[in-house]
């Protein structure tokens, strides 16, 4: 049965712990090729369809090659697309971890589309400051982009209790930022590598058609969810650092409000 998208998903297990660029690395090549064949899956089916569209459109139009369109295309499918994936990628690999198997498709597709609207804000306002920063100066929007990283799952996850996901990204991610940097650089690579076996096998072949170019868009699809697995791995365990810490700073505040006041700093 799936959760009440106004409450917690419930997690269930514990963490992973992440403390640096390494094992956070390795936690997500785990968890992302463990579920390889799941996660290609959830993303062929919400994105093959829209990809095939697109690439017909701009074949019949011959404006394959024009990367000013394709790139506007792009953008959009990515903005509308991408916030009923995050969530519903997260139910699937959150149910899995808890229950030791995969929630029915229908189950999670219902848990993205549940999310849609909140998920599509938060990115709509990261994504606006993001290009802002870079447009400017390019590093601001490298900096907004690693503040922001874990607002999407995050919002996948908690409850409407969470108001203000993006600040909680923010402070979550500070002093980690350079470790979520270098992480999801190093994401960028298993993409990078998927571009260059799919553009030998476009040479080898000599085949440019609406159809192979939407089988390489999928392709794509799929290793950039990567970058989705590191957001939940840090999101649980700065989340779990979080509350430990939260824990840990109750007896010390019970036992200060049990000095005599006459005594206190």
């Amino acid at each position: 049965m799936t959760q009440d998208p106004k409450q917690d998903l419930d997690t269930g297990f514990e963490a992973a712990e992440v403390n640096n660029v390494s094992t956070l690395f390795k936690a997500s090549l785990k968890m992302f090729f463990d579920n390889f064949w799941q996660i290609a899956f959830l993303v062929t089916v919400v994105y093959l369809p829209v990809e095939l569209i697109k690439n017909i459109l701009l074949f019949g139009a011959n404006q394959q090659d024009n990367w000013k369109i394709t790139f506007r295309v792009e953008s959009f499918i990515s903005a509308v697309i991408s916030p009923l994936l995050i969530p519903a990628l997260v139910y699937m690999l959150v149910y899995n971890k808890k229950n030791g198997e995969y929630p029915p498709l229908t189950e999670s597709l219902k848990w993205g589309m549940s999310k849609w609207g909140r998920v599509f804000g938060v990115n709509f306002i990261s994504g606006a400051a993001i290009i802002g920063g870079l447009i400017l100066l390019v590093v601001p929007g490298i900096m907004f982009a690693v503040w922001f990283s874990l607002a999407a799952v995050m919002v996948s996850i908690e409850g409407l209790q969470q108001e203000h996901p993006l600040e909680k990204s923010r402070a979550l991610t500070k002093g980690h930022r350079w470790m979520l940097f270098f992480t999801y650089c190093s994401g960028y690579l298993l993409f990078i590598a998927a571009a260059i076996l799919v553009g030998v096998v476009e040479a080898i072949f000599d085949i440019s058609n609406a159809y192979l170019t939407t089988f390489s868009d999928v392709i794509f699809d799929v290793m950039l969810e990567f970058l989705t697995v590191t957001s939940i791995l840090a999101y649980l365990h700065f989340r779990k650092t979080e509350a430990a810490v939260k824990t840990s700073a109750e007896p010390i505040k019970e036992a200060g409000s049990n000095v005599p006041k006459d005594t206190q700093l």
